[in-house]
């Protein structure tokens, strides 16, 4: 199965359609008889709930997730003023759309319980049509774009950098794999990280390097390691006094995605705030810590650009 342990819960929506295509005659039936249609499309609606509902007994690797609402609505569609469905369907007269949406709290999209709510609801639709009318045919069976219970705010130009703290980093005695992965995540979220630098455990040296990135106009800043109870973990320490604005709400998520995955979270010492222009975030120095952290606040931390650019225009 796929692993979805470091993914966040959030409110996640998905959509699908799928198309009935048929006659002309068929559909204007349907329209005179309007009792009888009723009585086929809540038939057909119900398929399409148990069709969602039986997801994860069709595809193997597929997740048992909570549906918190589907809606399954039909309309009638025709050549001259829906083009965009009968392109690979020219010999039909007319159509009957299936529009089906699922929305969820959860860690996992809906996807695929709402693309088969709208294929079981094909189905069922053509196999009560087909009594009546021969000439069908189910097509236009298509997902479309998830919508994740994120900002809407598109990021612009956002220039982030990266500093890890860690002695044994800094004299090349271990990998700085954490800080690639910081990197690696950054730019998976369409963002440009215009510097990435490995220090020492040493206050002035780490708060040096942080003035000059806000100098420097760095959207976001991001420090990797020092956040435990070690005598070498003093990242707090250096980066607080710069603090002009504490986001807790920041820190909270973060803390919420680690305690799912570990205890051990509870001892990480996070900090995020505004200095200047810039955000800075504190991330654990572990890779498990960095991921889970990032996947809790990308790419929604990313609306601070705004309100930075807002309070300081």
């Amino acid at each position: 199965m796929f692993d979805i342990s470091d993914y966040t819960l959030t409110r996640r929506k998905s959509s699908a359609t799928s198309v009935v295509y048929s006659s002309q005659q068929c559909i204007d039936l349907l329209k005179i008889n309007k009792a009888n249609s009723e009585i086929l499309f809540s038939l057909a609606r119900s398929a399409g709930y148990i069709g969602a509902k039986l997801t994860p007994q069709v595809f193997a690797r597929r997740h048992v997730l909570s549906i918190d609402s589907l809606d399954i609505t039909f309309s009638y569609i025709y050549p001259d003023t829906d083009k965009i469905y009968f392109e690979n369907y020219s010999s039909f007269e007319a159509g009957i759309l299936i529009y089906a949406v699922a929305s969820s709290i959860g860690r996992a999209p809906v996807d695929m319980e709402c693309l088969s709510a709208a294929a079981a609801t094909g189905l069922q639709l053509y196999e009560q049509l087909y009594e009546q009318e021969q000439n069908l045919e189910l097509g236009s069976v298509k997902l479309h774009n998830e919508e994740r219970g994120a900002s809407e705010y598109i990021p612009c130009n956002v220039k982030c950098a990266i500093l890890v703290c860690s002695d044994s980093i800094a004299t090349e005695h271990r990998q700085n794999k954490s800080g690639f992965i910081i990197e690696q995540l950054l730019k998976e979220n369409n963002v440009t990280v215009v510097d990435h630098v490995v220090s020492t455990c040493d206050i002035e040296c780490i708060r040096l390097q942080v003035r000059n990135w806000v100098e420097r106009d760095i959207t976001f800043i991001f420090t990797c390691g020092g956040t435990g109870l070690g005598s070498q973990d003093i990242i707090i320490d250096a980066v607080s006094p710069l603090i002009d604005k504490k986001v807790d709400g920041v820190t909270q998520l973060m803390y919420a995605q680690g305690q799912l995955n570990s205890p051990k979270a509870m001892f990480s010492r996070t900090l995020a705030g505004t200095i200047g222009k810039s955000f800075i975030v504190t991330l654990p120095g572990s890779t498990q810590g960095v991921k889970q952290s990032l996947n809790a606040i990308l790419p929604d931390l990313f609306y601070a650009q705004k309100m930075l650019l807002a309070t300081n225009s």
